[in-house]
């Protein structure tokens, strides 16, 4: 039997603001309550660099927090956005936003995360700027390998991103070869102009942790797996061939703003579900 440990993201700050989500322990106590195995802590509404440098006092206390309730720190993600993008090609630029995250890594790095997950450029990105961007981003990596040694999982990314492509995601990796805790974060909900199950099979054990959710290959939509068009059980027979063992992170829309909406249980429900139907299907071919 192939099953995952159980994972979900969840917004720790306020948008935009120094401040912990009033959502934040509330989902925490809910996920301990329902057998979650860990979180993924996403900075990501930390755009500002103001609001970034006042938050670093409330790391510690966000991250104790998961802490508090025995709950593992899978991933933290990385602010990301046009002020926080590691393919920029102005080198100024580069070396102010390394100088910020090191700030984050050295206060995160006392929690022990599995792993840390950054965007690797911001849309749009030409055809023309794509190979210097990547070779910017490869810069950045170098450059934060060695301030953590947790693992960094740079993400896939849909649309005009950078690595919107099984291919530039695998070139990400290849230019920083030298780097061993470099390694790529699946976000099966990216892989808008190819299946997530050939990102898997091609990508292998670069893969160290995963972001899912499901879309209509129209353009990302964080909706469950099954309510949208990926093919869920060659996706998890891929996983499973190429032997993944990391946490099935979710990362899906639960905003009321959305044009969808799930719970906690929703999400634990979903989760038994899938992998109770990929096991009989398995157990048929």
């Amino acid at each position: 039997m192939y099953k995952l440990r159980l994972g979900i993201s969840l917004q720790m700050f306020t948008k935009f603001e120094a401040s912990i989500d009033k959502d934040f322990v509330k989902d925490l106590d809910e996920i301990k309550r329902l057998g979650f195995d860990s979180v993924d802590v996403n900075y990501c509404s930390i755009y500002n660099r103001d609001v970034i440098l006042q938050s670093h006092a409330l790391i510690r206390e966000g991250l104790g927090l998961v802490k508090e309730r025995g709950i593992s720190i899978n991933a933290i993600h990385l602010p990301f956005g046009g002020q926080r993008d590691y393919s920029k090609l102005d080198v100024e630029f580069r070396k102010r936003l390394i100088d910020d995250t090191a700030e984050m890594l050295r206060l995160s790095d006392e929690f022990n995360p599995y792993c840390y997950v950054l965007h690797g450029g911001t849309e749009p990105v030409y055809a023309h700027e794509r190979a210097d961007r990547i070779t910017a981003l490869h810069d950045s990596l170098r450059k934060l390998s060695p301030l953590t040694s947790n693992l960094l999982c740079v993400e896939n990314l849909p649309r005009l991103c950078l690595l919107n492509t099984i291919e530039e995601h695998r070139l990400a990796m290849d230019g920083v070869k030298e780097c061993k805790n470099v390694k790529l974060c699946a976000d099966v909900n990216h892989y808008l102009k190819e299946p997530a199950e050939l990102a898997v099979e091609m990508l292998g054990d670069r893969i160290k942790t995963l972001h899912i959710s499901d879309h209509d290959y129209i353009d990302e939509r964080h909706v469950l797996p099954e309510d949208g068009k990926i093919d869920w059980m060659a996706l998890l027979s891929a996983l499973e061939k190429t032997g993944y063992q990391g946490v099935f992170n979710y990362e899906i829309t639960r905003s009321l703003y959305e044009y969808v909406f799930y719970t906690l249980q929703d999400v634990k429900d979903n989760y038994e579900r899938l992998f109770d139907k990929y096991n009989a299907w398995k157990e048929k071919e």
